[in-house]
């Protein structure tokens, strides 16, 4: 009789039907389910209505989620789910089926935690089960962004930040995940090797550089000198840049000794920044990092100014046993980082009698330093630091540059002696500088000769007439006679 009740025939069904009423109140629910989701009219309404007589706890949390999808019994089944069981008997397990069920159950559990659970009380564990075996959901991405919608409610810390550094190789959930954890301001262990390695890795590098980078999570020595250093030394513009920026806005001195002392650290530093083997990109740094702690030039720097980098070095570190030698070094970069302290503290050695020696050099920079230190010698605003005094002046030195085999330097010392004629010697050294191999400087000396002692009883613009004869006594001279060291029978 029963089985008519999925009969074709209406009067079958109804004889059936009150068959059933009568005779067999005692059919099983997982019948009645069958027949409330694939029965017709008659006989659905039938089997809702005598589920809806039944205990829910006797038809149980499976069957009662089963119901959910039947228009007929969705009603009953989520006011049983919701009355008749306490918030504890509705199982974590239960919730995420529901989830991953039919649209009406994935409904259901959604609005029941909602209603049931405050934001973030539902344990984070649970979320993450249900992210991790979305594909088995018949709607895995409405259940994914439920589960993320819920996850942000956590703290990265109390949802695993292991976890979520895997979760940012997910090609769709991963930019939130990514989000989460550089945002943090505590990742309770999170490997920092693991994200360091991560750096090498196209997927992971963009969030693991942005976590090595937040000091609130790693320190400096967690990172390693060592290993920020050999980013600097990479190709990858993105590595050595990351390297080259922390190194200089996040460590002291003293974390390039292995002792944590200072002083060691700046001499490892000047190592780095000079050495014969150390590489191009690692000078490069080195460099940069002590001009931007070095206490006088330091807050000049670009570098300082972009990273906002506070001097940490003591002038005395930067000593001319150091930099001297490096002035005349073949390496652009090591002349250049030399020649920045030199014009700072080349008083400060003790050294700026020695600007001689740099301006023979065949760096047009290093010349470029004598020079600006002798011309601007008693010039009004003149950077004191390493510009000469008058007094200063050598005039044995200065008269030797005449002979330099740079034409710039002879013509600098020719200036030199027109300036300061009668403090480096005057007369008595013009007849030596009138036999120079230098066609232009003894036709200076000539000229400055000319200049200094022209007869006084002569007009300004006097020449002599017929081709160099002059027709007309030229008569004695007091200032030809101040200078007997003069002999114009040499001329």
């Amino acid at each position: 009789m029963l089985a008519l009740l999925v009969s074709p025939s209406d009067k079958a069904r109804a004889y059936a039907i009150e068959y059933a009423r009568g005779h067999a109140q005692d059919m099983p629910a997982d019948r009645l389910a069958e027949l409330a989701e694939d029965g017709e009219d008659d006989v659905v309404a039938f089997a809702a209505a005598t589920l809806e007589k039944r205990k829910p706890r006797d038809l149980g949390l499976e069957l009662l989620g089963r119901l959910l999808v039947t228009k007929a019994t969705a009603g009953f089944a989520a006011k049983a789910l919701e009355q008749s069981f306490d918030r504890a008997e509705i199982t974590q397990d239960f919730l995420r089926e529901q989830l991953f069920g039919q649209q009406e159950q994935l409904k259901w559990a959604t609005g029941y935690i909602a209603s049931k659970y405050a934001a973030g009380e539902m344990p984070a564990s649970f979320w993450k089960q249900t992210l991790t075996e979305a594909k088995r959901s018949k709607r895995p991405r409405i259940v994914e962004d439920a589960a993320m919608k819920a996850l942000g409610a956590y703290k990265p810390a109390d949802i695993g930040p292991e976890w979520l550094l895997d979760l940012v190789s997910h090609p769709r959930l991963g930019r939130q995940a990514a989000q989460w954890l550089t945002r943090a301001d505590s990742l309770p262990g999170l490997d920092v090797e693991r994200v360091k390695a991560l750096v090498f890795s196209a997927k992971h590098r963009e969030t693991a550089l942005a976590l090595l980078g937040n000091r609130k999570l790693f320190t400096a020595r967690q990172l390693t000198v060592p290993w920020l250093l050999a980013l600097a030394r990479r190709a990858d513009p993105t590595l050595h840049d990351f390297g080259h920026r922390y190194l200089l806005e996040n460590v002291v001195p003293a974390d390039f000794s292995d002792t944590g002392d200072a002083a060691q650290g700046l001499e490892r530093l000047f190592d780095l920044a000079l050495g014969a083997k150390q590489p191009a990109p690692v000078r490069t740094f080195a460099q940069t990092y002590l001009r931007c702690h070095h206490p006088g030039i330091g807050p000049e720097q670009p570098e300082s100014k972009s990273y906002d980098i506070k001097p940490r070095a003591p002038r005395k570190a930067y000593t001319a046993e150091k930099l001297w030698p490096a002035l005349f070094d073949a390496r652009d970069d090591v002349r250049r980082f030399a020649l920045t302290i030199a014009r700072s503290e080349l008083r400060a050695w003790g050294y700026q009698t020695r600007v001689y020696e740099l301006a023979d050099s065949d760096a047009k920079e290093i010349r470029n330093l004598a020079y600006d230190a002798l011309l601007n010698a008693g010039e009004a605003g003149a950077d004191a630091r390493h510009t000469l005094q008058p007094e200063e002046l050598d005039a044995g030195k200065v008269f030797a540059l005449t002979e330099s085999t740079k034409r710039s330097t002879r013509e600098v010392a020719v200036e030199l002696i027109r300036r300061h004629y009668a403090r480096l010697g005057g007369a008595e050294r013009l007849s030596g500088l009138m036999q120079s191999a230098d066609r232009e400087v003894g036709l200076f000396a000539v000229r400055l000769l000319w200049e200094k002692h022209r007869p006084l009883h002569l007009p300004e613009d006097w020449k002599p007439a017929g081709g160099g004869k002059d027709t007309r006594e030229a008569g004695g001279t007091t200032r030809f006679a101040a200078h007997p060291g003069v002999q114009l029978g040499g001329i």
